[in-house]
């Protein structure tokens, strides 16, 4: 048992003397033999005082020692503020009128000129609102955020798309815009 004196010699003597204490009590409590206190302290040679109010302290930590295993339960997230609600339903409102100015992957998304127009517009309006709040309530990644502002996009500035041309009677299917029909079916979500 060579982990018993290493205990003792990087442990101060009122910590053990109040490891003994609380052993002390645990013991009597289950009709077991156990030092007298004043055994304990003549031993360690602890001051009773710090002993004690240590002793008190190590119950204090014995109930969260043994933790079930596995994940801890994760935090209540924080509800929104009714700011961060109303933009929260600004954007989904726009996002459900302009369907496929978002789209993309879990990791990365795309987002139309109107989309980014429309944010701009957002924060300008809730220019009290912290960024990164803002960021978090739109669901646009802060740092994409910083970067529309960044490029000094302003939304008076951004082209609207060019409306598409009649295809001539002659187009049989290969136009532009059956392709950008194509390529619009493939990222689709839902029905018609």
């Amino acid at each position: 048992m060579t982990a018993v004196p290493d205990l003792l010699a990087a442990v101060s003597p009122h910590v053990i003397t109040a490891l003994l204490l609380v052993a002390r009590t645990v013991s009597q409590s289950l009709d077991l033999e156990a030092p007298a206190a004043a055994t304990i302290l003549t031993a360690t040679g602890a001051g009773r005082s710090r002993a004690y109010e240590l002793s008190h302290e190590l119950l204090a930590l014995l109930p969260g020692l043994d933790r079930p295993v596995g994940r801890p339960a994760s935090q209540p997230t924080a509800q929104p503020s009714s700011d961060t609600e109303a933009l929260m339903n600004e954007v989904l409102t726009f996002v459900l009128e302009h369907p496929g100015c978002v789209h993309g992957g879990s990791d990365h998304h795309g987002y139309s000129d109107g989309f980014r127009r429309f944010i701009l517009d957002l924060i300008r309006g809730h220019g009290d609102l912290d960024l990164a709040v803002f960021a978090e309530a739109v669901h646009v990644p802060l740092p994409t955020l910083k970067d529309w502002l960044r490029s000094g996009m302003d939304p008076q500035k951004i082209e609207e798309a060019p409306p598409l041309t009649e295809a001539p009677d002659d187009d049989r299917g290969t136009g532009p815009r059956i392709e950008s029909i194509l390529h619009a079916w493939k990222r689709w979500d839902g029905d018609f």
